[in-house]
């Protein structure tokens, strides 16, 4: 017997984690990502560290509720921005907190490999994702025995990661400015599809008069913040008039190179 379609919406919305902003809202486009998409990137990141396994990792907003680096307060768009709202239940633009638990051999100092892990999870997480974070928290959670050996880096699933929870497909879309907008979003370099992670097919792509709101997922080569403002851009260029967008990564991942 197939599975209650609610029960299975209702796990896929879950497994997506918080809905944390890829920065600030840029030129009438705000990007988010959802945590899922996140972990693996800075799971990888920081288990390249030799001697480490990732226990936790988890994105929450700056405790302190600091400011964009140079610009206006959390939950407000730059001074001279177009506020663009959240997806359903995302957090609002402001800067972040990475925590990570860790387990790590004995060859070197704890605070050593702390240190390491936060300068690999800051990087990653500016370089490849493009997240705005304002702390990097490492904490050693765990030591690995005599001869037992980190596992590869990804290689342990985070919740919501398996393969029963793949997102719905999206159908088609016929003739109209959702088709354009589609079209337009699926050129953009970076794009490799349009996801229904949150809310299901039909909140894949929305286009109103003021307001697009698209869910992407995106290639693992690319810096999901990048790949996000300039689908947003293409999306508001492809529509009528000037709306804001609103765009989702709920899928990404990469290595760092070398």
């Amino acid at each position: 017997m197939g599975a209650d379609p609610l029960s299975a919406a209702v796990r896929r919305q879950l497994s997506l984690g918080r809905l944390v902003p890829l920065g600030p809202p840029e030129g009438g486009v705000g990007a988010w990502l959802a945590e899922r998409a996140a972990r693996p990137v800075l799971r990888s990141a920081a288990e390249d560290v030799p001697g480490v396994a990732v226990e936790r990792i988890d994105i929450t907003p700056a405790a302190d509720g600091g400011a964009w680096p140079g610009e206006g307060p959390p939950g407000e768009a730059p001074p001279g921005e177009l506020a663009v709202p959240p997806p359903p239940s995302g957090l609002p633009p402001g800067p972040l907190r990475i925590g990570a638990g860790i387990a790590t051999g004995l060859d070197r100092p704890l605070p050593e490999y702390a240190d390491e892990v936060r300068a690999a999870l800051a990087w990653a997480a500016d370089e490849r994702l493009g997240l705005a974070v304002a702390f990097v928290d490492c904490e050693v959670t765990g030591l690995l025995g005599d001869g037992e050996r980190p596992p590869p880096a990804g290689g342990v699933a985070e919740a919501g990661e398996a393969a029963g929870d793949a997102d719905e497909p999206v159908p088609a879309l016929g003739a109209g400015p959702a088709a354009d907008v589609a079209v337009a979003i699926l050129s953009v370099p970076g794009v490799r599809a349009l996801s229904a992670a949150l809310g299901g097919p039909a909140s894949a792509l929305t286009v109103d008069e003021d307001l697009i709101r698209c869910q992407l997922v995106v290639a693992p080569d690319r810096r999901a913040r990048d790949v996000a403002l300039a689908a947003g851009r293409a999306a508001a260029e492809a529509a009528p008039g000037a709306p804001r967008v609103s765009v989702l990564v709920t899928r990404t991942g990469a290595r760092r190179p070398g």
